[in-house]
């Protein structure tokens, strides 16, 4: 049961970020490698995601889609411990802020 469940869970999130699964990994460009990242990981049901960088090369119809996703986990009740420098994105999905400073 559990495996039928992962894949309605990673067939909706292939649905949601419009990547086409048929094509082999060496031709889809960095925009598209990050979508399969992001399909994997969420279509696990687990309580934490962490997530570096997770909207790089995405376009901004995707990156919306991935806001989406994040907001629907946190109405869920999960943790998304989000690292990224894209300031206006940590301000709209995040509750809480940390910054880690070099050296």
């Amino acid at each position: 049961m559990r495996d039928s469940n992962n894949n309605s869970r990673r067939e909706e999130f292939i649905q949601k970020f419009n990547l086409d699964p048929s094509k082999k990994c060496s031709s889809y460009s960095k925009g598209n490698r990050q979508k399969i990242a992001l399909v994997a990981a969420f279509a696990t049901d687990a309580e934490l995601y962490i997530l570096n960088e997770p909207s790089s090369g995405l376009d901004p119809l995707m990156e919306k889609v991935f806001q989406e996703c994040v907001m629907e986990f946190k109405k869920q009740g999960k943790t998304v411990l989000l690292s990224s420098h894209i300031l206006s994105e940590v301000e709209k999905l995040c509750d809480k802020v940390g910054i880690i400073l070099p050296g």
